[in-house]
């Protein structure tokens, strides 16, 4: 399951992302920036947006079914 930032706080937290941070042994400042930048929480992991990845004709194979 992919969440955001905000989704998690909201739903553990309050929305207080400053708990969220202190309970996962982060900088509030960190997790902002974290935020800021589109990272995503994947089946509780959280995980930088690295490269979007895309098929042998380049296209974006984010939403595609095959």
């Amino acid at each position: 399951m992919v969440k955001t930032i905000d989704q998690i706080a909201n739903e553990y937290f309050g929305g207080n992302l400053k708990r969220m941070a202190i309970a996962n042994d982060m900088q509030p400042s960190l997790l902002s920036r974290n935020k800021a930048a589109g990272w995503l929480v994947v089946n509780g992991v959280l995980m930088s947006p690295r490269r979007q990845l895309v098929d042998s004709e380049g296209q974006p194979i984010c939403g595609k079914t095959k």
